[in-house]
């Protein structure tokens, strides 16, 4: 299992070299055809950001036991009992048993730059400690003046202070976050620049950023290696800034655009030396495109914006009918006796194709599925039990209902139990989580396919026996697994050489 998961983490870290650059295009395309204001452009850019490590996580998922159904498993050997042993393919991977060489280099790499990119991050957090440790309080009457503007911005007033050690003003913390303006500020600008300082520092809390900045601090540490995540966060942090101006300007009693340019450039003055990474500054990233954009409004040309809404309807197009006609990738094609039994007869081996099909998607010896065919129905599709079973498998309606509700499937039709792929496909999908349910224990795993889970459970715990029928079901299919590998099953052949036996009688 360990190697399983390690296996599966490195794939989906190399697909996520492939899947943030298809999600920072579509993001881009997104911005370019619909989005009009700062803040919408932001948002498309955090929920672009965050959402490759949701992908990545939803890929790793994909290849751990029991959580996909698409790829051929991984093999195991699990006890059969009585000495005997069955190949439980419980993934849902290509995986092996060990996980090989390049995966270890692979997840070596990726810890190595996960510590090295923790040991930067907490290095600049230890530099905002620093920092905040080194705030005074400012004079009475400017806290007053900030309580005004909190009011007017609709949030409370949060902890304003002055330092000497910074040179632009700043936002500090997450749970008691902290405005620091650079001490002398208040004496040395006139209030009218201070307060467009404060008023984009109290944006910052109420547009929730320090927040946002620390998810995309750890997006950043996770995928590292990523030059898309590097682009999309630069292009994140940019347009944090524009958001945050552009909100400014929005509130009652806000200064003009090139007012608020003007005291942007002077504040700008003051600054000599680089913010802390973790803290949230005025300053920012790209001041002068911030000004130009504050004096001179971006308005995005009709002709570009509409081709930018024809890609992206495009992209999306292309997008879903891949996924409609991929319900499944492509298995490799089924050799002529596939699954190694000499002596199946010639109405099971017709299914061969689906029989194989159905133990690679779900991890089950095609072997033992063909077994399990041949003991339910004899390899008719049409097949019907007294009690309603139906199909290759012998389910029942309730249970393949069951199963497809599990799988998030729709729920089968009674004459869909009638389609041998189909029905393979639940029954493949039942009994390998039967197997995984006990164990690898397959007579218990046979006994709850036949008689019910809840049976064999009041069975371990020793409150019931098990019925005969479900006794007979388990000897038969563990006597044509010993007979595998014979050219002929003597099981198979007592039980013709009985029944003519009772016929001449």
């Amino acid at each position: 299992m360990t190697s399983t998961i390690a296996l599966s983490w490195a794939e989906a870290l190399l697909a996520s070299l492939w899947q943030a650059p298809l999600v920072a295009a579509l993001s881009w395309l997104l911005e370019h055809a619909w989005a009009e204001r700062a803040s919408t452009r932001h948002a498309i850019r955090a929920s672009a950001l965050l959402l490759v490590p949701l992908v990545a996580i939803a890929t790793a998922l994909q290849w751990l036991p029991g959580l996909g159904s698409w790829v051929v498993p991984t093999s195991v050997d699990a006890p059969l009992g009585d000495g005997l042993a069955v190949t439980s393919t419980l993934g849902t991977a290509p995986h092996p048993a060990t996980s090989p060489g390049w995966v270890t280099w692979v997840l070596v790499v990726w810890l190595v730059g996960m510590l090295l990119m923790t040991a930067r991050t907490a290095r600049a957090w230890r530099a905002v400690v620093a920092l905040r440790a080194t705030a005074v309080p400012l004079p009475p009457e400017w806290l007053e003046r900030v309580r005004t503007l909190a009011l007017r911005m609709g949030m409370r007033a949060p902890a304003v202070a002055q330092s000497s050690a910074c040179d632009s003003p700043l936002v500090l913390g997450l749970l008691r976050p902290l405005v620091l303006l650079p001490a002398g500020l208040v004496h040395g600008v006139s209030p009218q620049v201070i307060e467009a300082a404060l008023a984009h520092e109290l944006m910052h809390l109420r547009r929730l950023d320090p927040w946002l900045h620390a998810a995309q601090v750890a997006v950043e540490i996770g995928l590292f290696f990523n030059p898309a995540v590097w682009w999309m966060s630069w292009r994140l942090s940019r347009e944090r800034e524009h958001a945050c101006d552009e909100a400014v300007l929005r509130i009652p009693a806000a200064p003009a655009p090139v007012a608020y340019a003007r005291a942007l450039l002077e504040l700008e003055q003051w600054r000599v030396r680089p913010s802390p990474a973790l803290a949230l500054g005025l300053g920012g990233p790209s001041l002068r495109s911030r000004v130009l954009r504050l004096v001179q409004p971006r308005r995005a040309r009709g002709a570009r914006r509409w081709a930018a809404r024809v890609g992206m309807l495009a992209v999306v197009g292309v997008l879903v009918v891949a996924l409609e006609r991929a319900e499944a990738p492509a298995l490799a094609p089924v050799p002529s006796d596939a699954i190694g039994v000499a002596w199946l007869p010639a109405s099971v081996r017709r299914h061969e194709p689906e029989i194989v099909r159905a133990a690679q998607r779900h991890g089950v010896d095609p072997a033992l599925l063909a077994i399990v065919v041949h003991t339910e129905s004899r390899g008719r599709p049409e097949a019907r039990s007294s009690a309603g079973a139906r199909g290759l498998m012998q389910l029942m309606p309730s249970t393949a209902a069951e199963i497809a509700e599990r799988r998030g499937l729709p729920p089968p039709t009674p004459d869909a139990l009638d389609e041998p792929a189909y029905n393979l496909d639940l029954g493949a999908w039942y009994l390998a989580r039967l197997i995984e349910q006990h164990e690898g224990h397959l007579p218990l795993a046979l006994a709850a396919y036949n008689a019910g889970p809840g049976r064999v459970a009041a069975y371990q715990r020793g409150e019931l026996e098990l019925p005969e029928e479900t006794r007979r079901y388990q000897a038969t299919i563990e006597a044509l697994w010993r007979e595998r590998w014979l050219p002929w099953s003597p099981t198979l052949a007592s039980r013709h050489s009985g029944t003519s036996r009772a016929g001449e009688r």
